[in-house]
């Protein structure tokens, strides 16, 4: 049987490389099921008995084992330098290209380094091609001038159901200037998804700037950022979470929104510009405190003024159907032409009424 004549690799693209692997492997195939063990010179055997062949490369039993030197993996390797002189540009090129041609996968890698009277420009490449039809690539790259230098290294998978990772980081220096960028994004037949983060030092302008956004598969977009200066900080965020002890030094200022919390202690005075509502869309009783003693309570119906030595009200219009004074004991500063003051007596069961501290007559309780 004519051994096949496999020839050269002569694909141009991805597709046609693993198109003509693909037959080379059949035609492969195609020949070790229908080995003739009569005539064996042409694969360079020395021995076939039944169930062993000793090959020039190989011998196969129960077990597999190759030659020494030889590559039992089928890898092929093509390795290209390059270097040119042109116009005012040196360059060069180093690349190898690897084919697999048992489990029909294609690795290229490649470096190059370009020089001009004004730049040098190093980069460094890889791509992996799986049967499976995923490809992988890295790249990376360092741009050197007289006032800057940029580093940048990217990833990127591509699979055979359409989604696409890729990932980038970058660092660029300038004098006086340090830029770090960082992103990551996911394309899917879902959408679009997208993270990244930046950090920007700026020594001319004294500034520090960071930024953290997060886009999702249905365009909803979410930002934080840090503004730093020597006069401010800026922080914008949907939600600022604090842990641990927080101390202000100074005032808080501003339209601060709707503050949730648990307690909030205060040493000092608060000022408040409309409202305070306590217990609001709750029941139960609620209290004002002062100094632990003195409280002011309202069930949501009533008002009550509770304290230790008595309550003054200065200035008040009540207005009702009645005032209770029934659990007063004494009543000082009815309307009248003077001090006068009404005063219980629980033993002579009287109401005493005086003015400028002198009795002025009495009312029997008892008729």
């Amino acid at each position: 049987m004519p051994l096949p004549q496999l020839g050269e690799l002569n694909a141009q693209t991805v597709e046609e490389l693993i198109d003509e692997l693909a037959k080379y492997r059949k035609e492969l195939m195609f020949v070790l099921e229908n080995l003739d063990t009569t005539n064996v010179n042409g694969f360079n055997a020395e021995v076939i008995n039944a169930g062993v062949i000793n090959g020039k490369h190989l011998h196969i039993d129960s077990n597999v084992s190759f030659a020494d030197g030889y590559d039992p993996e089928g890898l092929r390797h093509e390795m290209n330098t390059q270097f040119s002189v042109v116009d005012g540009q040196i360059q060069g090129k180093v690349s190898i290209d690897t084919f697999n041609a048992l489990d029909q996968k294609v690795q290229h890698n490649s470096t190059t380094i370009t020089q001009t009277a004004t730049e040098i420009r190093s980069e460094a490449a890889a791509m992996k091609l799986d049967l499976d039809g995923k490809i992988s690539q890295a790249n990376s790259t360092i741009t050197q001038t007289a006032t800057s230098i940029r580093q940048e290294v990217s990833t990127s998978v591509s699979r055979l159901d359409g989604r696409i990772d890729t990932a980038n980081a970058s660092i660029s220096t300038l004098s006086g200037q340090i830029a770090l960028k960082a992103e990551s994004s996911t394309v899917s037949a879902l959408g679009t998804r997208m993270n990244s983060a930046e950090i920007n030092i700026n020594g001319l302008n004294s500034t520090i700037s960071s930024k953290v956004s997060y886009t999702d598969y249905n365009g909803t977009n979410i930002v934080s950022m840090i503004n730093q200066t020597p006069y401010y900080v800026e922080i914008h965020a949907s939600k600022i979470n604090l842990y641990g002890a927080v101390s202000v030094l100074s005032d808080i200022s501003g339209n601060l929104g709707t503050i949730t919390s648990g307690n909030i202690n205060i040493s000092n005075d608060i000022y408040v510009g409309n409202n305070i509502y306590l217990g609001r869309y709750t029941g139960g009783s609620k209290n004002l405190i002062f100094a632990d003693t003195v409280s002011i309570r309202s069930d949501g119906y009533g008002l009550s003024l509770a304290s230790v030595t008595g309550t003054t009200i200065e200035n008040a219009t009540f207005v009702g159907t009645s005032v209770d004074f029934s659990r007063v004991y004494n009543i000082i500063g009815l309307p009248g032409s003077g001090p006068t003051s009404v005063r219980y007596s629980a033993s002579s069961r009287r109401l005493y009424v005086d003015n400028y501290g002198s009795q002025v007559g009495w009312i029997n309780l008892d008729g």
